[in-house]
């Protein structure tokens, strides 16, 4: 049997890219709050999706939260020639904990969740994702996030 059901190497079918967007810390009310951070701009081709993810880390107080809302940009070159908003954008999303509930009441607790995914059969060659973290508290909530965008749908199989 042929094709990716016979794989059994994930690895190659996917790409992990980060950009900027790694280790920005952010304090309600303050430093990076509700501020567009831009990853590098990475280069998706040969491959025709991805998924857009935010991790890190947060100390949350009781009734607030951090959400996460972006946006996804192509272009024809990695300066960012060319740069245009791609698909749609995300409206703020709650970062939840392993239960599915608002991350609240927490001190230093670990996150990762994926935010959106793209088709990008009609993206240009670069991509960065923008997105713009935002703690519900005015102040002593903090966070340390990451934006990584996995690539998938790869155009070319690996030989088997």
């Amino acid at each position: 049997m042929n094709g990716p059901a016979a794989s059994h190497d994930i690895g190659a079918f996917i790409a992990t890219k980060a950009g900027a967007g790694v280790g920005d810390l952010i304090t309600a009310g303050g430093g990076g709050d509700n501020t567009e951070i831009n990853t590098e701009w990475i280069d998706r081709q040969g491959f025709l999706s991805c998924s857009v993810f935010c991790c890190g880390k947060a100390t949350i107080t009781t009734a607030k939260k951090l959400t996460v809302a972006g946006n996804l940009q192509d272009a024809s070159a990695n300066d960012g020639t060319g740069s245009a908003d791609y698909g749609d954008a995300v409206a703020a999303t709650d970062i939840v904990d392993s239960a599915g509930d608002a991350l609240e009441n927490v001190t230093d607790e670990g996150f990762a969740q994926k935010i959106a995914d793209f088709d990008l059969s009609g993206a240009d060659q670069f991509l960065r994702w923008q997105g713009t973290p935002d703690l519900t508290n005015t102040a002593t909530d903090t966070a340390d996030i990451s934006f990584i965008i996995i690539l998938g749908g790869a155009d070319t199989l690996p030989a088997s």
